[in-house]
């Protein structure tokens, strides 16, 4: 079935795939990669397989390490068979999935600046919670409380929105009339 405002044929998606190896600058594992050109809207699942499978056999990309067999980084003959062929690409294509690889590297950075965990010990359970920017920790609490059920409830709660909560407890610890002005 024809994805409309997509791309309908194998070569087209062989340059789509290259073109987000190459925007995204560095490597991607094959299942970000399939999420990306997925969420595009731009291509159907069997034509993204195939068009992977196709570069590989042909150097277009290949493997990061045979250690890491799942990362996968547009080669430089890859980036050269792009640069003939991707304005072939059309602009509504190469912005969305421009959109959705940006969205996807927003939420990998965010999974990689928030740290939580549950720990058990004697008397009961100990979440542990971590915002961090970069190198900094920004914040890092730990909460003891009796069941497991609380502290997940904790865990899950900071990791819907760490931000806000960082914000809430400067709130608490600061004077109202410092927090209103930028710190």
């Amino acid at each position: 079935m024809a994805i409309i405002g997509g791309l309908n044929s194998v070569p087209d998606v062989k340059v789509l795939i290259l073109y987000i190896l190459n925007y995204a600058g560095g490597r991607l594992s094959k299942e970000n990669l399939l999420q990306i050109a997925l969420d595009g809207g731009t291509a159907e699942y069997f034509d993204i397989a195939q068009a992977m499978d196709g570069l590989m056999h042909s150097g277009l990309i290949d493997f990061v390490s045979h250690n890491t067999p799942n990362e996968l980084y547009i080669t430089e003959l890859g980036r050269e068979t792009l640069s003939v062929f991707e304005n072939n690409l059309p602009f509504s294509v190469r912005r969305k999935n421009q959109s959705a690889l940006l969205r996807l590297l927003a939420e990998i950075e965010r999974k990689r600046s928030v740290k939580s965990h549950i720990e058990e010990k004697k008397n009961g359970y100990e979440a542990v919670c971590t915002l961090l920017e970069g190198e900094d920790t920004l914040l890092e609490y730990r909460l003891f409380v009796p069941t497991q059920i609380q502290a997940q409830i904790i865990v899950d709660q900071f990791e819907s929105n760490p931000t806000e909560k960082y914000k809430n407890i400067l709130q608490l610890l600061i004077d109202e009339k410092l927090f209103d002005e930028d710190i």
